[in-house]
């Protein structure tokens, strides 16, 4: 980090320099999953789509969409991570896999459905939650593997969380 200093004397300016010590590598981990995000999104824009509400003992739906963005570019995405608040049957280590594929000029717009349940239903997880619509996507950008936060919208999140509820006869 570099910081301008001025003399409280002479009014001089002094550039200093100092390293910074990042203790828990948050931060740098944070960067690198937004930049990976924004490669992506040079590939194709990724969303959580319609959601479809069920009745208790049955999966919704929820539509993963995946729109190629203009130009080249290369996407493949692998998965979606369970939250604290959903789940998909199947799962593999907390991971629903995926194989889309966004890769060269002969895109084209997909979606997906997945197949959502409540992976909990005690009524404070729903009326405490904050992160239990928020998905982790697994994804490999121009052969780089990692991950990023896919957000349900406001609406989406309403929506999503009024069926828990409902699913679960809070």
């Amino acid at each position: 980090m570099t910081l301008d200093v001025r003399d409280a004397e002479t009014d001089a300016m002094t550039a200093r320099t100092a390293p910074i010590v990042d203790v828990v590598p948050f931060v740098a981990a944070l960067h690198e999953n937004e930049c990976l995000q924004v490669a992506a999104g040079r590939s194709a824009a990724v969303s959580l789509g319609r959601f479809t509400a069920s009745a208790a003992g049955e999966p919704a739906r929820l539509d993963l969409d995946v729109v190629p963005a203009p130009g080249e570019g290369t996407l493949r995405i692998v998965g979606i991570h369970e939250t604290n608040l959903l789940t998909f049957p199947g799962l593999v280590d907390a991971v629903y896999p995926l194989d889309l594929d966004q890769t060269g000029t002969d895109r084209k717009r997909q979606s997906v459905a997945l197949p959502l349940l409540p992976a909990r239903c005690d009524a404070h997880a729903v009326q405490e939650d904050k992160r239990g619509t928020v998905f982790r996507l697994f994804v490999e950008v121009h052969g780089r593997a990692g991950s990023y936060d896919l957000a349900a919208t406001p609406e989406q999140r309403g929506e999503i969380l009024a069926w828990v509820a409902a699913w679960c006869g809070l």
